[in-house]
Formats: structure tokens, C-alpha cells, sequence
């Protein structure tokens, strides 16, 4: 009984992914003959992962990662596949989309199905060459081409020697300068192309913090203070933002310079830029009693001496 419900959960499952939309890798019949991506879900592996036949020809293909008590449902879109695995190339070129259903997900595997006549003699990678800064991407296609320069659908394993790429040919550039070189395999022909990985400039760089320098100071009524801010990369790498000044008490000049107010408390000093934001605070203390408040008690403070000193001598 619950190798017979989960039989038709799957059935269901398949037929959901059937009458959705939802994606099989793959060009559908009668579309150019380019690499489709392939969908694989880390907890579900199918091998192979991908793979070149001649119409007619056989492949087994076997599933791990899935729960022992599953029973996985194994289907396509051009030619035919047994439940265990065995699969059969239909009788015209086609890419198909070998697909395991099962209960922790779906997982499509592209199989490129040629002529008997056909022999893969080149691949060509699209764009053959290209730019990139740090951390940028750029979708790359594959072409197979036979012996008469005929074009044949392949299903390639996609390689890199600098950054990553995924088996969807999505390359992704790393964080330093240099070149890469990417590579489609299949059927032990592979095809190239180059990546020129452009130095970062400043322009280039994203601005992910904002240091204010000094982070904290104490101020007197009125007294000013030089502020400066200095942008970071996600790298870490210093840039020099504009950044536009504020204070919450107080004022500043877009030059960084503030001037505290006359009465005690705190202010915040923010610089800004693309909205990052930087802090400093500043609390700003009373001035000491000016000098003339300081003279007028000292001659007090004489005369006070001074009129005690007459009482004193008169009463002797």
C-alpha cells in the first residue's frame, strides 16, 4: 500500500511538472542546437550529469541522494525511459531533457542527441572572448559542429582555470586580475574561449562602509573640530568618497568641519555617501570661566583680604 501511494504522488508530481511550465532543460524541437542548462538540487545527484548519443542509442542512467523508502519517476521529452533508468534516443537530432522526479525534488539532465552519420569535430564557445571586472558575470553557449560543418546539439561539460562556472556555462569572475580560459567538453572535444579579467579601478569598486575620523571627541561652546571620512571596498580597500556632512547639534561644512554649539550635550557627526553612512560623536562640555571672570574674584578676594586685615588693625 505505501509503495503504491507514493507511486501515484510521484505520477502527480510528474504530471504537474508536465502541465506548469515547469522548466526542462532542453531545446525543444526544431530550436538551434546550443547548450541547455541542467538543473541538478544538492540532497539528488543523477549520473551522467549530462551526455552526447546517436539517435537510437541506449544509456543507463541510476539516481543516489534520495531516500531509501522513495521510489523515483523517470521521464523525458524526446525519446523514451524506462523506470530504471534505461534510455532510449529517439529516431531524430533533438536535445532532450532526461528528468528524475522525485520526492526531495526534480532534477533535469540534458542529453544532445546527433545522426549516426554525425562526428563531433569542433566545439565553438560564444562569446569567444570578453571583459570582465571583479565579480562579474557572462553567460557562455556552446556549438558542436561534425565533419561537413554541420551543426550538432552537445551537451558539454563546462571547466575553468580562474573563477567559477556553473554547468549552465554562467562564469563568474574572480576578485583578481588576469585571465581565465573556459572550456566546453564533449566527447573528449572541447572548445575555448578566453576571459580578460580587467584590474579593478576606483569607479569599479563598491563602496560597503564609511570610516569618520576622529570616531569621538570632546568639545567646549563654540570650539571647532576637522572631520575626514574614508570609504572601504567589500575587499577592504580604501576609497575616497564624496560624502555629504551632517550633524545633530551643531554645524558642519561640507568640508567636514564642525563647530559645537554653545550648551552642553552630544552630537552625531554622519557622513554619507551612495547610502552608506558613516559616524562620529562629539559631546560637547562647558567652557572654563573666562579671565576676566577670574580677575574681578581675585580682586575680590584681595579686597575681602584687605578689609578683614583694616578690621583686624583697629580693633588691636
Amino acid at each position: 500500500m505505501g509503495r503504491w501511494r507514493t507511486r501515484t504522488a510521484l505520477w502527480g508530481v510528474a504530471l504537474f511538472v508536465l502541465t506548469t511550465g515547469v522548466p526542462l532543460a532542453g531545446a525543444q524541437e526544431g530550436t538551434s542546437p546550443t547548450t541547455t542548462p541542467s538543473q541538478r538540487l544538492p540532497s539528488i545527484a543523477v549520473s551522467p550529469a549530462s551526455a552526447n548519443l546517436q539517435v537510437g542509442e541506449q544509456l543507463d542512467f541510476s539516481a543516489t541522494g534520495y531516500d531509501d523508502g522513495d521510489e523515483p519517476f523517470w521521464m523525458t521529452d524526446h525519446g523514451t525511459i524506462t523506470q530504471e533508468g534505461v534510455y532510449t534516443a529517439p529516431d531524430e537530432p533533438a536535445m532532450a531533457t532526461v528528468t528524475l522526479v522525485a520526492s526531495d525534488g526534480v532534477v533535469h539532465v540534458p542529453v544532445a542527441v546527433n545522426a549516426r552519420d554525425q562526428d563531433l569535430i569542433t566545439i565553438s564557445v560564444t562569446p569567444p572572448s570578453v571583459n570582465l571586472g571583479f565579480g562579474e558575470q557572462e553567460q557562455f553557449t556552446a556549438i558542436g559542429q561534425d565533419q561537413d560543418g554541420n551543426p550538432m546539439f552537445i551537451a558539454p561539460t563546462w571547466s575553468t582555470n580562474n573563477g567559477t562556472i556553473t554547468q549552465d556555462g554562467l562564469y563568474t569572475a574572480p576578485n583578481e586580475a588576469g585571465t581565465a580560459t573556459i572550456t566546453a567538453t564533449a566527447d573528449e572535444i572541447t572548445g575555448t574561449a578566453v576571459v580578460d579579467l580587467l584590474p579593478m579601478t576606483a569607479s569599479d569598486r563598491q563602496l560597503t562602509s564609511i570610516s569618520v575620523t576622529p570616531p569621538e571627541v570632546n568639545l567646549e561652546f563654540g570650539v571647532q573640530q576637522q572631520f575626514t571620512a574614508i570609504g572601504y571596498d567589500d575587499l577592504g580597500n580604501e576609497i575616497d568618497p564624496t560624502v555629504t556632512w551632517g550633524a545633530s547639534n551643531g554645524t558642519i561644512t561640507q568640508d567636514g568641519l564642525y563647530t559645537a554649539p554653545n550648551e552642553a550635550g552630544t552630537a552625531t557627526i554622519t557622513a554619507t555617501a551612495n547610502g552608506i553612512a558613516g559616524t562620529a560623536r562629539v559631546t560637547v562640555v562647558s567652557a572654563g570661566l573666562a579671565w576676566w571672570i577670574w580677575l574681578l574674584i581675585a580682586l575680590g578676594f584681595v579686597a575681602l583680604t584687605g578689609g578683614f586685615y583694616a578690621l583686624w588693625k583697629a580693633n588691636r
